[in-house]
């Protein structure tokens, strides 16, 4: 049935939580070409501030598929013609969307299309008989088939002719082995330091911006990510004292909500960590003590930011906020600094 939710026998979709439509489209294929999903998850520890949301989501270029799983990941804006050739290749796509051009998507679901954020799905076929496309949507729990003008409808990126965006996915269908779990374990926890304190190289597998414009356009999104991010967010905490109540009350709800979702994925990383490491009863007691201090950390941030948004005059309930910032900042330094060196040293014995 075209645009309505269908069955696919063996699989199960993989939703990572609020916002992370691509990620968890992503996660979807790595599970249904037969892939171990944890070993993404090992790298996705991060932070951002976009569109003053902090969010836990990974820009492409900062998803090591290459490295892990011999995947590339390959943006292309072209028609359905493009689309279909990609498909008929045997390649999975992952194409934008608006949420709310989705015959199937719950309305009450379609949050932040209005801040101009993009909806992702992933396409794993081909219907040549009904000339459908079809379609995971992991966000949803969905399977299902959408029409050529379907697609167009949700997926139309200019209004002046048939442009869609998508990323191939293009690497061998079925498993290749990745590289030693416990090189993994070290690679990842190594890269996701390195990407929250914003230094170094942070994606040495990826190319490199082909054009001066699109090395800009990274450059100012490493301004947004990790120990920046908490700059970004304290800067408007600040400046959230000039913003009209409703602006404020809206900012507020949005970012509970993201905040309550980076909760969950740091606990779903951490448990891919305590799967694949052969953590020592000692490590495991250490990291668990790392993970329950930031729960509380975030869970805490979530409470001060209804406490100031209710008393935005109280200068203390700012003062706690910014305290509080910085104290989950540190939080999450020492365990990346922790779960680093237990990584790197092999063990996990590191405290």
């Amino acid at each position: 049935m075209t645009g309505e939710a269908t069955e696919m026998r063996g699989h199960k979709h993989i939703y990572l939580g609020y916002m992370e439509c691509f990620a968890s489209c992503i996660l979807t294929y790595l599970h249904m070409t037969g892939r171990d999903e944890r070993i993404m998850l090992l790298d996705y520890w991060n932070l951002k501030y976009d569109r003053r949301t902090l969010l836990s989501s990974k820009d492409a270029r900062h998803i090591a598929l290459k490295y892990l799983y011999d995947i590339e990941l390959q943006f292309e804006k072209g028609d359905t013609n493009r689309l279909i050739h990609w498909i008929r290749q045997g390649y999975s796509v992952i194409a934008f969307t608006t949420a709310s051009g989705l015959d199937y998507f719950p309305r009450a679901y379609v949050t932040m299309e209005s801040a101009g954020l993009n909806h992702a799905i992933l396409i794993y076929g081909w219907n040549e008989r009904q000339r459908t496309f079809l379609i995971s949507d992991p966000v949803v729990h969905t399977w299902a088939e959408l029409t050529l003008e379907q697609m167009l409808h949700a997926g139309m990126a200019r209004t002046d002719r048939e442009e869609l965006h998508f990323f191939i996915l293009s690497g061998d269908s079925s498993p290749v082995s990745s590289p030693d779990t416990n090189i993994c374990l070290a690679y990842a926890s190594n890269r996701n330091l390195k990407h929250y304190q914003a230094t170094g190289n942070v994606n040495p597998d990826v190319n490199k911006p082909a054009d001066k414009w699109s090395s800009i356009s990274l450059l100012l999104q490493n301004r947004k990510i990790g120990i920046n991010a908490w700059t970004c967010f304290g800067n408007d905490v600040k400046n959230s004292l000039d913003w009209t109540r409703s602006k404020r009350t809206a900012w507020v709800k949005q970012n509970n909500l993201s905040i309550s979702s980076i909760k969950k994925i740091r606990s779903k990383i951490w448990g891919a960590y305590r799967e694949l490491a052969s953590l020592s009863d000692d490590a495991e007691l250490t990291g668990q003590r790392h993970m329950d201090q930031i729960a509380a950390a975030w869970n805490h941030l979530n409470f001060l930011l209804l406490k100031y948004n209710n008393k935005p005059e109280d200068r203390s309930a700012m003062a706690a906020l910014m305290e509080q910032i910085e104290c989950l900042k540190e939080s999450e330094l020492r365990f990346l600094m922790w779960l680093d060196e237990a990584m790197r040293r092999g063990d996990a014995n590191a405290n």
